[in-house]
């Protein structure tokens, strides 16, 4: 923003120099002084230069918005999918690091319940059903 510009209620910069139109009376004013056609023009012709500007900076504040939507999404689509990948590798490392021992664990059960299935429910249960036990 240069020295004569101050920004409005909306951020966007307006002219305080072509702000003023003093060509124009002011509304409700019982001035009986004719404008001639000239100064109306040139007064009309600052106040749709000062409102197209505002457009302009609008305009541009509102691609600029619409920008940084576009890249936080982006960037929230790479975090997840970096959490994802990481959390799949941990899975997958932990699985294989403990694959060993889940299946020993599973052959002692299971020897464990066939010796016991006469005396505990528990045990006779996982001893008919191991297949599907073990899958869980």
């Amino acid at each position: 923003m240069s020295k004569t510009q101050t920004p409005n209620r909306l951020g966007a910069a307006s002219s305080s120099s072509s702000a003023s139109l003093s060509a124009l009376p002011p509304v409700g004013s019982h001035q009986h002084q004719p404008m001639d056609a000239e100064t109306l023009f040139k007064a009309m012709d600052r106040d749709i230069s000062r409102k197209a500007q505002e457009l302009l900076d609008l305009a541009s504040v509102c691609r600029k918005e619409e920008a940084c939507l576009v890249v936080e999404k982006i960037m929230s689509r790479f975090h997840r999918d970096v959490l994802f990948a990481a959390f799949s590798q941990w899975s997958a490392l932990t699985k294989d690091t403990n694959n060993d021992k889940m299946i020993k664990d599973r052959n002692r059960w299971r020897m464990h319940a066939a010796a016991n299935q006469e005396i505990d429910l528990q045990a006779w249960y996982h001893a008919l059903f191991y297949q599907e036990v073990s899958s869980l």
